[in-house]
Protein backbone atom coordinates (compact mmCIF):
# COMPACT_ATOMS: atom_id res chain seq x y z
CA UNK A 1 0.00 0.00 0.00
CA UNK A 2 1.21 3.35 -0.80
CA UNK A 3 0.27 6.24 1.38
CA UNK A 4 0.48 9.98 1.03
CA UNK A 5 -1.06 11.45 4.25
CA UNK A 6 -0.17 15.19 4.08
CA UNK A 7 -0.37 16.76 6.58
CA UNK A 8 -2.20 14.28 8.61
CA UNK A 9 1.63 12.62 8.48
CA UNK A 10 2.65 14.43 11.42
CA UNK A 11 -0.13 14.16 14.13
CA UNK A 12 -2.89 11.94 12.93
CA UNK A 13 -2.75 8.86 15.17
CA UNK A 14 -6.26 7.37 14.51
CA UNK A 15 -5.13 6.91 11.05
CA UNK A 16 -1.93 5.31 12.21
CA UNK A 17 -3.52 3.02 14.90
CA UNK A 18 -6.00 2.21 11.59
CA UNK A 19 -2.62 1.66 8.87
CA UNK A 20 -1.16 -0.76 11.64
CA UNK A 21 -3.72 -3.25 11.29
CA UNK A 22 -2.88 -3.86 7.75
CA UNK A 23 -0.60 -6.87 6.81
CA UNK A 24 0.57 -5.67 3.81
CA UNK A 25 3.77 -3.23 3.03
CA UNK A 26 2.90 0.27 3.38
CA UNK A 27 5.37 2.50 1.83
CA UNK A 28 5.18 5.82 3.10
CA UNK A 29 5.04 8.66 -0.12
CA UNK A 30 5.86 12.70 0.13
CA UNK A 31 5.99 14.52 -3.04
CA UNK A 32 8.57 17.20 -1.72
CA UNK A 33 11.21 16.53 0.71
CA UNK A 34 10.15 17.28 4.19
CA UNK A 35 13.30 16.58 6.07
CA UNK A 36 13.98 19.99 4.11
CA UNK A 37 10.83 22.09 5.23
CA UNK A 38 10.29 22.91 8.82
CA UNK A 39 11.32 20.78 12.09
CA UNK A 40 7.99 19.63 12.50
CA UNK A 41 7.24 18.22 9.41
CA UNK A 42 10.39 16.10 10.20
CA UNK A 43 8.65 13.44 12.21
CA UNK A 44 5.80 11.02 10.73
CA UNK A 45 3.97 9.29 13.33
CA UNK A 46 3.71 6.66 10.71
CA UNK A 47 7.57 5.94 10.96
CA UNK A 48 7.23 2.96 13.13
CA UNK A 49 4.36 0.85 10.89
CA UNK A 50 5.56 1.50 7.20
CA UNK A 51 8.42 0.10 5.70
CA UNK A 52 9.74 2.65 4.27
CA UNK A 53 9.62 6.49 3.06
CA UNK A 54 10.44 7.86 -0.21
CA UNK A 55 9.92 11.69 -0.46
CA UNK A 56 11.41 14.71 -2.54
CA UNK A 57 11.30 13.46 -6.32
CA UNK A 58 7.59 14.61 -7.03
CA UNK A 59 5.31 13.10 -9.24
CA UNK A 60 8.46 9.79 -9.23
CA UNK A 61 7.69 9.40 -5.43
CA UNK A 62 5.05 7.54 -6.27
CA UNK A 63 6.74 5.80 -8.83
CA UNK A 64 9.49 4.92 -6.79
CA UNK A 65 6.82 3.85 -4.09
CA UNK A 66 5.00 1.40 -6.59
CA UNK A 67 8.68 -0.08 -7.19
CA UNK A 68 9.08 -0.35 -3.31
CA UNK A 69 6.05 -2.62 -2.81
CA UNK A 70 6.17 -4.44 -6.00
CA UNK A 71 9.84 -5.82 -4.38
CA UNK A 72 8.39 -6.52 -1.11
CA UNK A 73 5.57 -8.16 -2.49
CA UNK A 74 8.31 -10.13 -4.57
CA UNK A 75 9.86 -11.58 -1.58
CA UNK A 76 6.77 -13.15 -0.47
CA UNK A 77 6.39 -10.07 2.54
CA UNK A 78 2.27 -10.24 1.87
CA UNK A 79 -0.34 -11.50 4.13
CA UNK A 80 -1.53 -14.89 3.73
CA UNK A 81 -5.55 -15.02 3.08
CA UNK A 82 -5.99 -17.94 5.59
CA UNK A 83 -4.56 -16.39 8.57
CA UNK A 84 -4.00 -12.44 7.77
CA UNK A 85 -0.65 -12.44 9.17
CA UNK A 86 3.10 -11.67 7.70
CA UNK A 87 6.09 -13.73 9.03
CA UNK A 88 7.74 -10.55 9.35
CA UNK A 89 5.30 -8.13 10.93
CA UNK A 90 2.79 -10.43 13.39
CA UNK A 91 4.94 -13.02 13.75
CA UNK A 92 5.07 -16.56 13.04
CA UNK A 93 1.87 -17.76 10.83
CA UNK A 94 -0.01 -20.95 10.40
CA UNK A 95 0.20 -21.36 6.78
CA UNK A 96 2.82 -19.87 4.37
CA UNK A 97 2.76 -16.40 3.32
CA UNK A 98 1.46 -16.16 -1.10
CA UNK A 99 1.78 -13.86 -3.18
CA UNK A 100 -0.74 -12.66 -4.77
CA UNK A 101 -0.73 -11.07 -8.15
Amino acid sequence: MMLNAGAWTHYSYGIRDALAILTVPIVEIHMSNIHAREAFRHVSVFGEIVKGQICGFGVDSYLLGLRAAGFRVGRGEVASISTGRTKERRGWARAAPRVIR
